[in-house]
């Protein structure tokens, strides 16, 4: 049954959804009816609160994954971007999403269960859902764990400054959530030419 719909819709001024945003809502809310007997309801959660990571700071952690992988290589390691981006994600976000729910309340769903087509399910990590707070958090955890775990000699310090400068102010924003019941019926040169792959 599909029931998770994990997506950024803007609103307008005036308290509208655009045209397309309007549409994927109900149809998706349509399927989700589909599957409900006569009487039987769901929850519906909605999130209004601090928006989810910028196309800027995307584009600044691939810079962070990019420069990283350098300092490997120059230590004489090679790992693939992916490889890095999974286990900066599978040793530090849950941690990231609980030291950020411990400051501001708001809880991040960082881990997601997947249902295979066979029935199995698999746990899986994701930075789709930080906020852009949460996401400069992150960074500044990758860095740390960078020196101060790894050893790893990686001067972040000119990208760090960026993620910093978006986490000032905004860190004890938590998000408004409220349940409604649902029923059917209802860098340098090697940096960028790394960087310029993603």
């Amino acid at each position: 049954m599909m029931r998770h719909l994990d997506a950024t819709f803007t609103l307008d001024a005036s308290g509208h959804l655009s045209e397309s945003g309007r549409r994927r809502i109900a149809s998706h809310l349509r399927a989700c009816a589909a599957h409900l007997d006569d009487g039987e309801t769901m929850d519906v959660r909605v999130q209004v609160g601090s928006p989810k990571r910028s196309t800027a700071q995307n584009r600044l952690y691939w810079a962070v994954v990019a420069r990283i992988q350098l300092a490997f290589l120059d230590a004489g390691h090679h790992y693939t971007t992916d490889a890095l981006h999974v286990y900066l994600k599978g040793v530090l976000l849950e941690t990231v999403c609980a030291e950020y729910e411990g400051e501001t309340g708001e809880v991040l769903e960082c881990v997601r269960i997947l249902t295979m087509p066979d029935g199995t399910e698999v746990r899986t990590l994701t930075t789709t859902a930080l906020t852009k707070p949460a996401f400069s958090l992150y960074l500044m955890r990758i860095e740390e764990h960078m020196i101060d775990t790894l050893g790893v000699p990686v001067d972040l310090s000119d990208l760090m400054d960026e993620a910093r400068s978006t986490r000032q102010g905004k860190i004890s924003e938590p998000s408004d959530l409220e349940t409604i019941p649902f029923a059917s019926g209802d860098g340098d040169a090697r940096l960028a030419e790394i960087a310029s792959h993603f």
